[in-house]
């Protein structure tokens, strides 16, 4: 799953070839010996942290980075005054509750600069667009609405295994 800051949304590829590539005559993502997607960067981030139930990981997408999460599970958004919390949880049962949780940097990105404002949230095989609503994700789009501005990003994961990105505005 990729979190991605809006203005960077069109430059992700998914499993097409990267624009200006050489493809090889009958390439398709997953064939060897032709150009490396922006999919497969997303399935070995550069920088990422496994967890018990998944994991997180960093990407570099134009002039700015999008954020990996490993493994399709529920994941919630909650929105609070200084930004808010993704929670990835294990069950979907009751909320956990972030407040238990150690929190620490989150790998290769300490902080995400939105000048729209907007995070998409999109399965990563899937090309990106500016306008959501292009986007062809099997599963749709979530769209987070923050505040234009320089956010902390941090990761943790608690006791039952569920992982959290936090977002606190600078």
């Amino acid at each position: 799953m990729l979190v991605i800051p809006a203005e960077l949304a069109a430059h992700w590829r998914g499993t097409s070839p990267p624009l200006g590539a050489t493809v090889p005559p009958g390439w398709q993502w997953g064939s060897p010996n032709g150009p490396t997607c922006d999919y497969d960067r997303a399935c070995k981030p550069t920088h990422a942290e496994s967890t018990g139930f998944g994991g997180f990981g960093s990407v570099s997408v134009g002039d700015g980075q999008a954020i990996v999460l490993d493994a399709e599970v529920v994941t919630e958004w909650f929105a609070d005054g200084d930004g808010g919390c993704l929670i990835r949880k294990a069950y979907d049962e009751s909320t956990p509750d972030p407040a238990v949780a150690p929190w620490k940097p989150f790998p290769g990105i300490t902080t995400l600069t939105l000048t729209d404002g907007r995070l998409f949230f999109f399965d990563s095989a899937f090309v990106g667009d500016a306008d959501p609503d292009q986007i062809t994700a099997h599963d749709g789009v979530g769209v987070i609405q923050l505040a234009p501005g320089t956010y902390a990003i941090e990761c943790a994961e608690d006791d039952g295994e569920n992982d959290y990105v936090r977002f606190r505005r600078l």
